[in-house]
């Protein structure tokens, strides 16, 4: 079962979510049997992951040990290949391997036996202690033992673990049903939104050893298409659990029944904080407000108030102080970040961006969660089921936008200026690393996570990469 820890909250009708987080074992995702399998070859999805955790994890960890002794100082899949004068295939699947925060990120990027033989050789010659060789050589066989044992080809165990599909075809009709599920829940509820892109900067916080989040939305395009109620289109802080309950203070808002941490909003003085009109349109302004009855301080669209066919626009924003732990304290602890798709979207940005102070075990990797019970507020994700994704993470510049997205790019930029400044840094000073993906489910929650940096004994970072 997965286990949240110092959870910190906020999103629309779903919640944001940054969190430390227990490692999420591969047994979670696994609810029945994939009917490719039969059951004389595979009994159980418990003892298929019973018998790949181990091996798969103790391979991760002396790539990670060997990277943190052969590049200390580098970073990406380029610096892989330059190190080992390798393939960017290659060295892109053994970056994804020492990067990967679950089993799943493991199983479908080992590579084959060649290349194994050939990172080998090109370890050895690159200066790899005998050693690490050793070490290297006994987990990689044994991985490659127990997914041999396994008795399924390897593209049906890539598409199992990642819990998506393993043709060309078969992604397709996956792009297909997102598409056609998305336009009739749109039809259904009555509303859609064109984009939402989720911002996260993570900072170091004046409380030793924590992270500051600054969470920032942007939504596009929010529209009804039929006369209903209300839509509560952002809940904001909701629940607050810090590893140190003395480090933060925790209190009842005025306007609110739900715990808070200081009303830490961007524009408290807004009229409807978080919700930040300088970068809202004059429909959202118009249009999103508290709920009529005053009780909480999520935002709702009200889409009589528009006229027909219009389009608003809306800009959130909050500070969430000491949210989580900057060091691991145990191996398979995480950082989290979660974001629900509680509304019809064409497209779901989500990012992380990391300030050059924060240190990190890996750079963060992600996946897609059935989150039935997405409304009220002590949701969580009890026995996630993993979702097919077949988008990945990818480091972009900071600021930039799709080219479907150039419209929102000033006031995109300018909120993440604003942003940044409210939490003393500058733009400059951090690393984007963004999922991009078109009609996500509804009732789903994406989460980026990162293995958090190791602290040595003398109370400083570990050899965590630097943003």
């Amino acid at each position: 079962m997965m286990a949240l820890q110092r959870t910190l909250s906020a999103g629309d009708s779903q919640r944001g979510c940054v969190s430390c987080v227990k490692q999420l074992r591969f047994g979670d995702y696994m609810t029945k049997k994939q009917s490719s399998i039969r059951s004389s070859e595979l009994r159980s999805m418990a003892e298929f992951a019973a018998g790949l955790d181990a091996p798969a994890k103790d391979f991760a960890a002396i790539v990670r040990l060997i990277a943190k002794e052969m590049m200390p100082t580098e970073l990406g899949v380029r610096a892989w290949g330059r190190k080992l004068k390798v393939d960017k295939s290659l060295a892109s699947k053994l970056f994804r391997v020492m990067n990967a925060t679950d089993l799943a990120g493991i199983v479908t990027a080992f590579p084959g036996p060649r290349g194994v033989a050939i990172l080998r050789s090109s370890l050895q010659k690159s200066g790899c202690t005998p050693e690490r060789l050793r070490l290297f050589d006994s987990s990689a066989r044994d991985l490659r033992r127990r997914l041999d044992s396994v008795g399924v080809d390897r593209a049906t165990l890539c598409a199992i673990a990642a819990g998506g599909h393993d043709t060309y075809s078969q992604r397709l009709q996956q792009r297909k049903a997102r598409r056609s599920a998305r336009s009739a829940m749109a039809l259904i509820w009555g509303v859609e939104a064109d984009a939402r892109i989720s911002s996260n900067l993570i900072v170091p916080s004046k409380k030793a050893g924590l992270a500051d989040a600054m969470m920032l939305g942007l939504y596009e395009g929010f529209r009804q298409l039929r006369p209903t109620q209300p839509w509560c289109l952002y809940s904001s802080t909701a629940e607050f659990k810090p590893a140190r309950q003395r480090a933060a203070k925790i209190g009842t808002s005025k306007s609110s029944d739900r715990p808070t941490i200081n009303d830490v909003f961007l524009f408290p003085d807004e009229p409807f904080a978080p919700m930040i009109g300088e970068f809202s349109d004059e429909a959202g302004r118009n249009a999103i407000a508290m709920h009529p009855s005053g009780k909480s301080r999520d935002l709702y669209f009200h889409g009589d108030r528009l006229a027909r066919g219009q389009c608003a626009r809306m800009a959130v924003g909050e500070i969430a102080r000491a949210a989580g732990e900057m060091y691991a304290t145990h191996p398979d602890d995480l950082g989290s970040v979660q974001a629900g798709i509680g509304t019809p979207l064409k497209v779901s940005i989500v990012e992380l961006l990391f300030h050059k102070d924060i240190a990190r075990g890996s750079d963060p990797s992600a996946a897609l969660f059935a989150s039935l019970a997405i409304s009220g507020w002590r949701r969580r994700l009890e026995e996630p089921i993993r979702l097919p994704l077949e988008e990945e993470v990818m480091e972009v510049p900071v600021g930039s936008l799709p080219k479907s997205l150039a419209k929102l790019l000033p006031t995109y930029h300018a909120l993440l200026t604003r942003g940044a400044r409210a939490v003393h840094t500058a733009l400059s000073d951090y690393r984007c690393f963004r999922i991009t993906i078109k009609n996500p489910p509804l009732l789903s929650t994406i989460a980026l996570r990162w293995r958090l940096a190791e602290r040595d004994v003398t109370g400083r970072s570990g050899p965590g990469r630097k943003a």
